[in-house]
């Protein structure tokens, strides 16, 4: 699930297709990312999230993946200023973390 934003903040959300390589949604509305997401679920495996910051902006991701990528593309992501990394199968509501 995309997280509540702090009070007094505007997060931006970005959600990629396509394992990256295509940017399908990029913008502060929340429900629109969602349902982009939801749209997304549908036709593929799973996706990675987590979050960084640039400035004082949080930036929230989403990058859906027609098979899992496996779990050194994972860790390679993660080591980085990335935070919370995951990934997570497309199943009812966003699927588990693996």
């Amino acid at each position: 699930m995309i997280a509540e934003p702090p009070s007094g903040t505007q997060p931006v959300y970005l959600v990629y297709a396509d394992g990256g390589a295509r940017l399908v949604y990029s913008g502060g509305d929340r429900d629109a990312a969602l349902q982009t997401c939801t749209e997304l679920a549908a036709r593929n495996e799973g996706y990675l999230s987590g979050y960084l910051f640039m400035g004082r902006r949080r930036v929230e991701f989403r990058v859906f993946f027609p098979r899992y990528p496996g779990d050194a593309f994972i860790a390679a992501r993660a080591g980085r200023d990335l935070f919370d990394v995951a990934w997570h199968r497309c199943e009812e509501n966003g699927g588990e973390r693996r």
